[in-house]
């Protein structure tokens, strides 16, 4: 049996870091070790990882270089950034990983500076003809005009549900905006949600396209959900993940309005928080760029997982005594 290859999942706390642990730790294709890392010791990914490490919040000055010498010490072959704090931060600094032979499972610099800011993300949706909500920011009120009520008010660089809300007036637009000092305020779409999951090699190939609508969403996390093998959605997924550079690994979040047509929401360079539905439908998209970086080759599985698989997510509890 050759030897475990030794990978770093950041943030092993959150719920998609906990995800990709699992989803490395539950295959038995290729064995693995996985050192989990998070800013404190209570996190649940230390228990299900096979090493851990504290290391500083992603701002610090010595953050890189304190994560290159834990890629050191532990012998790590492929790093998983998870959260949005972390992504520009290391998707900066691919290639110093690489000159370590590290591989950070990360979008380009350009991608991910794109996809965190929503009012860019608006731009590159009319730069490339995508239809989105009408979006403008908040300090182009009275020069651009209103889209119409209801509308969303949202931070520009917000991640999950924080500090979003519904404006069904001009008084509540008012209000809302004192909230949120860094608004994009944009036409809210009624229909169903849908996250595509995004796989592609490291030459940007697409492989794999999981729509999942939302069911129902808690705090910007979908809790139920289904599976859906819907041909336009997943053509929808392609073109999305192509023209946007969504490489090798991201979701999508779209909407169908009343008019039937696929309104863009956002582009995310990162696994949603419902990885481990995509993985129990079929596609475990951290086990396969594990084996991408030893070398294996796929050819492209568009439509190849279980369709019509509900999720309904609920609370796990973990113990640890304090000593």
């Amino acid at each position: 049996m050759s030897a475990p290859i030794s990978i770093l999942v950041m943030s092993a706390g959150s719920m998609p870091g906990v995800a990709v642990i699992n989803a490395l730790k539950g295959q038995s294709e290729v064995p693995v070790r996985v050192v989990a890392a998070d800013m404190g010791n209570l996190s649940p990914g230390f228990l299900l990882a096979d090493g851990s490490r504290v290391v500083p919040s992603a701002s610090h000055p010595r953050f890189i270089e304190e994560v290159r010498q834990i890629c050191r010490e532990e012998g790590i072959q492929v790093l998983f950034p998870i959260i949005d704090e972390e992504l520009q931060v290391f998707a900066d600094h691919i290639g110093v990983f690489a000159s370590d032979g590290v591989r950070v499972i990360s979008n380009s610099a350009e991608t991910v500076r794109i996809a965190k800011d929503k009012s860019l993300t608006a731009q590159k949706c009319v730069e490339l003809g995508v239809l989105s909500p009408a979006s403008l920011l908040k300090e182009e009120l009275g020069t651009r005009p209103l889209p119409p009520f209801p509308l969303i008010i949202k931070p520009r660089d917000g991640r999950g549900s924080v500090g979003v809300y519904t404006a069904r007036n001009q008084r509540e637009l008012e209000f809302y905006l004192d909230l949120v000092p860094n608004a994009l305020i944009q036409q809210k779409i009624a229909g169903p949600e849908y996250t595509l999951d995004v796989l592609t090699d490291f030459d940007g190939r697409v492989l794999s396209i999981v729509p999942k609508e939302r069911m129902q969403v808690k705090s910007g996390m979908q809790v139920k959900g289904r599976t859906l093998n819907d041909p336009e959605l997943i053509a929808y997924g392609v073109d999305m993940a192509t023209r946007f550079r969504v490489f090798p690994r991201g979701n999508i979040q779209c909407i169908r309005g009343e008019d039937g047509r696929l309104y863009l929401i956002e582009i995310n360079p990162k696994f949603a928080a419902s990885l481990p539905f995509t993985v129990e439908a079929g596609v475990n998209m951290p086990l396969m760029l594990v084996q991408m970086h030893l070398g294996k080759t796929f050819e492209p599985r568009i439509g190849q997982f279980e369709a019509g698989l509900v999720m309904m997510r609920c609370w796990r509890e973990l113990y640890v005594r304090e000593s």
